[in-house]
């Protein structure tokens, strides 16, 4: 049974309001201004009349959940190892497994395709050991199980993040009480850790799903066609903004289709999650603690160690680093100018949305939800298009410059990914650690300071780094917002993807790669100082 919602002070209501109307404005405001529009100047029926677009998006739907099956599957090993026990070396584990969210999913085809290109190592060695033709594995990347596999080792580290944050707040002592009444190792699961755990895998696949269906890098770059593909034809080729938007329109249904399912799963949402005391988790036992390391390394290199060590082969060049460098250096920085403020945007008023909510009615959570979600389960593209349309008037673009519309995008394109991490920690506060500091006479202010920051602050940091590499990878958005001489790296790589020889390529993707991580490593140094 779930719990009443308590009503929430008049400050907060207002507040929620402000952030909510805030939202609206550069997100679904724009986004249903925009198809409107479209829906008056074009008949729907006419564009969606294609049996091939169906077949398309049914394609792009198979491709989605596949990838999301194993991302969520490889996200809920790893984070059970780091979540159920405390073990040493967990954080180092916990960093270098963030590292594929840090690095675009395109950049993963692109390691993967050098990596079994057919004139390489890999295609050769199994040729002369197993006699397989390197055309057949070069050509295992080059489908749809290789785009599915590939997207799902470029987000699986979303799944990790959430089942940690979860698994880390379930209290040991419900395993222990299991254990004592005679409960066999599956009972206990589904008493101590289930219960917890189901939120964080169903909050991270609906993200998993959607963003796999917005990314169209991947398969374009292995030649696995898909809807997103159309949508980028229809705007690119032909410049019918009417009628890419209208074939937004299935991908939105699909995405709502999702996050019901989501929610029924949970049975209410995030916001109704039973809380338990917070204690650290158990210590794990030797044999456990080599385990989680040995999967650990192993799950390092197969997706990182071995395909990006091929890659570094190819673009470790002096003369392509060089040219890659003078190449690179503006786009860096503006990469950085875009994705820091609006990763920290996202965070502010994703720990804003997730305490105002945490004992909310069950419905406004959801208006909650389903508003955040408007601006991320379509393409970048179609709300760059909305937010130009509304905002690119005279007299209103000398307040609100592309550089802020460019930041404007990512937050709305990726609040919803830092709100489920930091409303999963939320979410599991108990509320007598809460209460018992307004019986002392703390005020609002100070039993947020003193008692939830501490108990979030690193799913605060997680949603701080995982928005960073988001948007610092966002292209769909950013191509069509960003001022003269303000491209960032992902649209400078997209650019001589194509044209360029591919030790140019590589380059530019290794000095991505170094310019991203000292900001992760700022934020991983901040997680090690808080207590496993």
């Amino acid at each position: 049974m779930n719990p009443p919602a308590r009503r929430q002070p008049a400050t907060g209501t207002l507040i929620l309001g402000a952030l909510l109307i805030a939202i609206a404005a550069f997100g679904a405001g724009p986004l249903a201004w925009m198809v409107v529009r479209a829906v008056r100047d074009a008949p729907v029926s006419a564009t969606l009349n294609d049996a091939r677009l169906w077949a398309m998006l049914g394609r792009t739907v198979a491709l989605s959940l596949s990838a999301t099956a194993l991302a969520s599957l490889l996200g809920a090993v790893t984070g059970y190892c780091l979540g159920a026990t405390s073990w040493y070396g967990k954080t180092a584990a916990r960093t270098l497994l963030i590292l594929p969210l840090a690095i675009p999913p395109y950049f993963h085809a692109i390691a993967w395709t050098t990596l079994l290109r057919p004139r390489g190592f890999v295609s050769l060695s199994l040729a002369a050991f197993l006699g397989v033709s390197p055309s057949t594995v070069s050509e295992s990347v080059y489908s749809f199980c290789g785009a599915a596999v590939i997207l799902a080792l470029a987000y699986f580290p979303i799944t990790m993040l959430f089942c940690e944050k979860s698994l880390a707040l379930a209290s040991p002592s419900l395993s222990e009480a299991a254990r004592v009444f005679g409960a066999n190792p599956w009972q206990t699961f589904r008493v101590a850790r289930w219960p917890f755990l189901r939120f964080a895998l169903a909050s991270s696949a609906m993200i998993t799903f959607l963003l796999a269906s917005a990314e169209l890098g991947v398969p374009t770059i292995l030649k696995v066609r898909v809807f997103n593909f159309e949508v980028f034809t229809r705007l690119g080729a032909f410049n019918d903004v009417t009628s890419a938007t209208l074939l937004t329109l299935p991908l939105v249904l699909v995405g709502a289709l999702v996050v019901l399912s989501e929610r029924r799963f949970t049975i209410g949402g995030l916001f109704q999650a039973e809380a338990h005391d917070v204690q650290p988790p158990m210590r794990a036992t030797r044999g456990q603690a080599w385990v989680n390391r040995a999967t650990f390394a192993t799950a390092a290199c197969v997706i990182l160690a071995i395909p990006f060590g091929s890659v570094l082969a190819d673009g470790w060049n002096a003369e392509a680093m060089t040219s890659m460098w003078i190449l690179a250096r503006r786009p860096a920085i503006n990469t950085l100018r875009y994705a820091a403020p609006a990763s920290a945007l996202i965070t502010v008023f994703a720990f804003a949305l997730a305490w105002i909510n945490r004992n909310a009615k069950i419905r406004r959570a959801a208006w909650t939800d389903w508003l955040l979600i408007a601006g991320f389960a379509v393409p970048g593209t179609i709300l760059a298009l909305a937010l130009l349309a509304l905002y690119d008037q005279p007299g209103v673009s000398r307040w609100v410059t592309p550089a802020a519309l460019v930041i404007a995008a990512l937050v709305v394109r990726y609040l919803i990914v830092g709100y489920r991490i930091v409303a999963t920690a939320v979410a599991h506060i108990p509320d007598e650690l809460v209460e018992a500091p307004a019986l002392d006479g703390a005020g609002p202010l100070g039993i947020l300071w003193h008692v939830v920051v501490p108990l979030t602050r690193v799913a605060v940091l997680a949603s701080l780094a995982v928005t960073f590499v988001l948007a610092a990878g966002e292209i769909g958005a950013t191509i069509l917002l960003y001022p003269p001489g303000g491209e960032t790296l992902p649209i400078a790589l997209y650019g001589i993807e194509a044209n360029s020889p591919h030790a140019y390529v590589s380059a530019m993707t290794i000095l991505q790669l170094l310019i991203l991580l000292p900001p992760l490593a700022a934020i991983a140094l901040l997680v090690r100082f808080v207590p496993e």
